[in-house]
């Protein structure tokens, strides 16, 4: 059985067990009428084959479009007559961005962008080498100067001189042109809001900084036979920053599921899957510390969950945090194990792996419950939130460089980062939610008819 069948037949698995207004999910009807029963989740996960990776690493999000499970077409990007812009880290020259996430290129003033650039930060032809996001940037999203940059506080972005001539020689004579993406690495933190008309208008990852220090070291995780590679040491760090959010995240998606009345088994499993988070950032702190030359452990992260939160609100930061998220991250690390040359870093990203399959499979199985307990309200912003998700993603789609050189230490190069996202897309996430979505309709007929 490949990767993706395990990991799928393990998310059906668990929401199978999920209670439906009375009624099994193991036992709802599929769109033929016909009933889906453990024996058939089993069939239907075993037979399914494994398609092809895009080999252009072309973005593939979840579609919910009834009876269509046809992936969306990244849009074709003109080339330009300067350098490529995808591929590189705008903080690490040697590194390379999470190909996986969201970018793209954004122009504006000198004023607006130094609004975003690190303290003391150096400037080139008049422009912020780099920008940075911020939870407290003071800017208005609806300003149209800022269309196209990204406001999250994961937000990375470098400066392309290149791009800036070209724009100065059109416009303005102090343009200066950026190449951002949104940082992306594990279950990132969010704060999800909608407004009236039910628009998404807040993604805001939330990372705390790091600070010299030992306490989240797990001394027994040092690998012993890799070279200390700083690049390397680097992705670990940021890794390890990540896996730290996540402790927040899952802190936060316990008091939201205690105020909807969740059953003791969906606490107890956040519980744990928050545990498991604390060891995971624990063990990435330690190999970002083996090859750093240094230790590092995190600062305070101010996370305050919104108390009015809705069901809708609820569902769809569960939808981006959990079912997609830990469904790319435990594709993403099992793969990168596979790579891992010393046998200590491959064992951190099994552990890592085997446990975000978990936690993808109680996301999945904590969605199908928000679905039973809020209907067609929650149903439906979920499938609104993945329809926008698939458009923003599709439009701004990287094109990923052959190899990064650092599969050895368990870091997969960009082409095969977005391979394996392309893959949870295609064969895990848009069925599944479709799957999903399905079920919620039929048990619903079901119950309909038992009234009668």
């Amino acid at each position: 059985m490949s990767d993706l069948e395990r990991l799928r037949h393990q998310i059906r698995t668990a929401i199978a067990t999920v209670s439906l207004t009375g009624i099994s999910l193991a036992m709802a009807c599929d769109r033929d009428g016909n009933q889906n029963g453990p024996e058939a989740t089993k069939q239907t996960a075993e037979q399914a084959p494994e398609q092809a990776p895009d080999n252009n690493g072309a973005s593939v999000p979840p579609s919910t479009a009834a009876n269509d499970s046809s992936p969306k077409q990244a849009t074709e990007k003109p080339e330009k007559n300067y350098p490529k812009r995808w591929g590189q880290d705008p903080y690490d020259p040697e590194g390379e961005e999470e190909e996986g996430c969201v970018n793209g290129d954004w122009c504006g003033s000198p004023e607006l962008a130094r609004k975003l650039a690190p303290q003391n930060d150096p400037e080139e032809i008049g422009c912020p080498t780099h920008l940075r996001g911020t939870v407290n940037h003071g800017l208005d999203p609806k300003d149209k100067r800022l269309e196209g940059l990204s406001l999250n506080s994961v937000m990375m972005g470098r400066l392309r001189k290149l791009a800036s001539a070209e724009a100065r020689e059109k416009g303005p004579k102090d343009t200066c042109c950026y190449h951002w993406f949104d940082y992306c690495s594990g279950r990132p933190l969010l704060a999800y809001t909608q407004t009236p008309d039910d628009a998404l208008t807040t993604l805001a990852g939330k990372l705390a900084d790091t600070l010299p220090g030992d306490g989240w070291e797990s001394p027994s995780r040092r690998p012993s036979s890799e070279q200390p590679t700083p690049v390397v040491g680097r992705e670990w760090l940021a890794d390890a920053q990540a896996e730290h959010a996540s402790i927040a995240a899952f802190a936060g998606q316990m008091l939201d599921l205690v105020r909807t009345g969740a059953p003791a088994n969906l606490l107890a499993a956040t519980a744990r899957a928050g545990r498991d988070e604390i060891r995971h950032a624990r063990e990435c702190f330690a190999l970002a510390a083996h090859h750093l030359g240094e230790s590092q452990c995190p600062g305070p992260l101010v996370h305050q969950p919104a108390s009015d939160a809705s069901l809708q609100d609820i569902a769809c930061a569960l939808f981006l945090e959990g079912c997609v998220g830990e469904t790319i991250a435990a594709l993403t690390a099992g793969r990168a194990a596979k790579q891992a040359r010393c046998a200590g870093t491959r064992k951190v990203l099994q552990t890592i792996a085997e446990d975000e399959a978990q936690h993808a499979a109680l996301a999945w199985q904590t969605l199908a419950y928000l679905f039973a307990r809020g209907q067609e309200p929650v149903v439906e912003a979920v499938a609104q939130l993945a329809e926008r998700l698939a458009d923003e993603l599709s439009s701004t789609t990287p094109e990923a460089p052959n190899t990064s050189g650092y599969e050895a230490f368990g870091r997969l190069g960009s082409t095969a980062r977005v391979q394996a996202r392309n893959a949870a897309w295609q064969q895990i996430i848009t069925p599944q939610l479709q799957e999903l979505v399905q079920a919620i309709n039929c048990s619903r007929e079901t119950e309909v008819i038992a009234r009668a």
